[in-house]
């Protein structure tokens, strides 16, 4: 009998969370986060583990690779912060205030969201693999958006 899990969080630089650890535990890859410089390596407890990045059609080929995607999604989140809060070179008040949104901004950007289901245990595993991509192609290719997804 098949049973059902689904769980969905945010990765959220406030809680201490990027998209680079997380798709380092997913994949099972080390993964350097180009921001911080930390190397995210997890161990596989000597399990298969398959998995993809996918894109919507017509994306750069970057985005299908892991460690550049997710490094370019980390890395998009402070350059809308820096895009956004400029300062304000002729009003000092201003200019603090502006700098310190930027900072606030960029230690609280959600980077990702995480997906945790639990599969069937009666699929094989190439019927696994086939409806979560099937899932991830609906919910956000379809949207624009990449996925990496791992199966352990």
């Amino acid at each position: 009998m098949a049973l059902y899990h689904y769980r969905e969080s945010s990765l959220s630089r406030s809680q201490g969370r990027s998209a680079c650890a997380a798709v380092a535990y997913i994949t099972k890859e080390d993964i350097v986060d180009d921001r911080t410089g930390f190397l995210f390596f997890y161990e596989s407890e000597g399990h298969d583990v398959t998995f993809k990045t996918l894109a919507p059609e017509g994306a750069p080929e970057w985005a299908k690779e892991v460690q550049t995607l997710w490094n370019r999604v980390e890395a998009f989140e402070d350059e809308i912060a820096e895009d956004r809060f400029k300062g304000h070179p002729h009003d000092e008040d201003k200019n603090e205030r502006s700098l310190r949104a930027r900072e606030a901004y960029k230690s609280s950007a959600v980077t990702a969201h995480q997906l945790i289901i639990a599969l069937p245990l009666e699929f094989s595993r190439t019927q696994n693999e086939e409806a979560v991509k099937r899932y991830l192609e609906q919910i956000a290719l379809s949207k624009n958006m990449c996925a990496t997804y791992g199966i352990h």
